[in-house]
């Protein structure tokens, strides 16, 4: 073998083969672990996305995650409205409801993961493109203005 040969096989040894997809792989199946009313949300979630929000396989943890803090929020907000936000000890002192302090920490991971995930109006307005420009960009077609 030449020295030309080496040098091209060792060069081709040497290079990191990275393969790019040839479309989005958009996320359709909702995880089986997930409560019925988070599924619920799954499936809302995944009827109004193409309008939105390019959502991936690489994202399904963190939509899973949206859709049950969205359960755990109901659930937890339907409780504080059967048994009220303050209740009274059995010494006749008023305490916050244990359900007001769970609504409040669903609510704040709500609000994080609705702003990763492009959900919130502020998140969706800093979107590069609508999901049909990445589509185009991963089809190898101009980009789409709307």
């Amino acid at each position: 073998m030449n020295s030309t040969k080496k040098s091209q096989n060792r060069k081709a040894k040497n290079e990191l083969s990275v393969q790019e997809p040839s479309q989005p792989q958009l996320l359709l199946t909702c995880p089986s672990h997930l409560s019925p009313r988070a599924r619920e949300e799954w499936d809302w979630i995944m009827l109004e996305l193409p309008q939105h929000v390019c959502i991936l396989n690489l994202d399904r943890t963190m939509l899973a995650l949206y859709c049950d803090a969205t359960a755990q929020y109901w659930e937890a907000t339907e409780a504080i409205k059967k048994t009220g936000a303050v209740l009274m000890t059995p010494n006749g002192h008023p305490m916050q409801s244990p359900y007001v302090g769970i609504a409040h920490h669903y609510s704040t991971l709500l609000i994080k993961l609705a702003s990763e995930l492009g959900l919130s109006p502020a998140s969706r307005r800093r979107l590069p493109s609508p999901i049909s420009e990445v589509r185009n960009e991963y089809w190898g077609l101009p980009p789409l203005r709307v």
